[in-house]
């Protein structure tokens, strides 16, 4: 690099195609030994722009390289302010690509606070990017922070809690959280939002009509917007009116189909993993049922008089022990697996659906095991010992448990890995 440097002086400055410096893809790819020996040479390199207008400190932010933002930030301070042709700032990439590590960075620098609450050319702050493309880590940073303005609006007229609350593909659980961060800080929903939800009911009278059409806004260029993410234009479907908000009702039925469509293919996953969740539950709840009533009718009995009345005949049995311990791991594990199922009734994302009934699944799987082990050792505890009775009973409990373990790790678990 030094002898390229010597040889042509110009290299350090002169873009590709791209408009890319040496300098961006020193930036791309975190390469912080190239960076500081570019920025040595001449520091003003940081200041160039792409044919997107982003400089190289955009591209490190986008890829989350934060050990080479502070060697240009340090080289040369005032390049943290630039915009790109988007009008977005180093914080506004950051959100939107969900790079939590730079947005941390950012707002642990006091010299950067100017750009925490900055609208690029849409009106949207890094907190409504975040909100956008579904970077909840990231808002619940940026929420966390008393400097972020929760109540700002973008040119649509939203805030951040309106676009996490009409985002459909979000679980209500997360969803739920995620709103109650942002009132609590103050930033409820828009009185344009409202406006719009409570006129969209009042145009359908159903709740079907204004759940869709809740979900549905206009925006200053004349564009339908629904949370599924989809744009159509009004002029093709109707005449606009002199402030671009008009619409009809065959335009907004075309948007209320294709969001039917999508919702239709969502539900129809979910619901096959509702009938999952379903027989998963009805399993759960039997373990559970099954090894609460043992855990009380523990066999042998009790002692019904001595300084041990009311405790164990066999507690000092190592099978007992083996009862007590197994039992209560079924027990446990399967009511988990019960709260699981609980809270997956409540979720509509497919992704979180899935976690949930994996986890639940495994919980189940655990339970069984625990319930077969305590019902062995239970029947070897009550029988004698050296009986042949006690020993086949033994037996066919560990082969059992021999083949429930090699077909859960060599059938069952690859499937749980699989996506459904």
């Amino acid at each position: 690099m030094e002898v390229l440097f010597e040889e042509k002086k110009d290299v350090i400055k002169k873009p590709d195609e791209f408009g890319w410096t040496p300098l961006h893809y020193a930036a791309h790819l975190g390469h912080l030994e190239a960076t500081e020996k570019l920025l040595t040479k001449d520091k003003t390199v940081a200041g160039i722009l792409d044919g997107e207008h982003s400089c190289a400190l955009h591209i490190a932010a986008k890829e989350g390289h934060t050990n080479v933002m502070e060697k240009i930030i340090t080289c040369l301070p005032d390049v943290y302010d630039l915009i790109d042709n988007k009008g977005r700032t180093i914080l506004h990439i950051a959100a939107q690509y969900g790079k939590a590590s730079v947005v941390k960075y950012i707002l642990k620098k006091p010299n950067l606070e100017s750009i925490i609450n900055e609208p690029d050319k849409e009106g949207n702050t890094p907190l409504h990017l975040a909100a956008i493309y579904g970077h909840y880590g990231v808002v619940n940073m940026l929420a966390a922070d008393d400097r972020v303005d929760k109540r700002a609006m973008n040119n649509e007229y939203l805030k951040t809690i309106d676009i996490v609350q009409s985002n459909m593909d979000i679980g209500e659980i997360i969803k739920y959280w995620i709103m109650r961060k942002l009132e609590h800080a103050g930033g409820r929903q828009s009185l344009h939002r409202l406006v719009i939800r409570e006129n969209a009911y009042m145009q359908n009278g159903d709740n079907e009509g204004y759940q869709e059409n809740a979900n549905m806004w206009t925006d200053n260029n004349g564009h339908q917007k629904s949370s599924d993410g989809i744009y159509r234009s009004a002029s093709e479907t109707s005449t606009q009116s002199s402030d671009g908000a008009s619409r009809t009702a065959s335009n907004m039925s075309i948007l209320l189909d294709r969001n039917r469509e999508i919702m239709k293919e969502k539900q129809l996953r979910s619901h096959r993993l509702k009938d999952i969740s379903n027989t998963h539950l009805l399993v759960a709840t039997l373990i559970a049922t099954v090894t609460f009533a043992a855990g009380f009718t523990l066999p042998g009995g009790y002692n019904d008089e001595g300084p041990d009345k009311g405790k164990a005949v066999l507690s000092t049995k190592i099978a007992f022990k083996a009862f007590l311990l197994s039992d209560g791991i079924a027990f446990y594990c399967s009511t988990a697996a019960v709260f699981l199922h609980f809270f997956a009734s409540l979720e509509r994302n497919y992704h979180l659906l899935l976690r949930f009934i994996k986890f639940s699944a495994i919980l189940t799987y655990v339970s069984i095991l625990g319930m077969v082990i305590a019902f062995t050792s239970g029947i070897y505890l009550v029988l004698p010992s050296s009986s042949e009775l006690s020993t086949s009973a033994f037996v066919l409990g560990c082969l059992f448990l021999t083949f429930y373990i090699f077909g859960v790790l060599n059938f069952t678990f690859p499937i749980i890995r699989l996506k459904m």
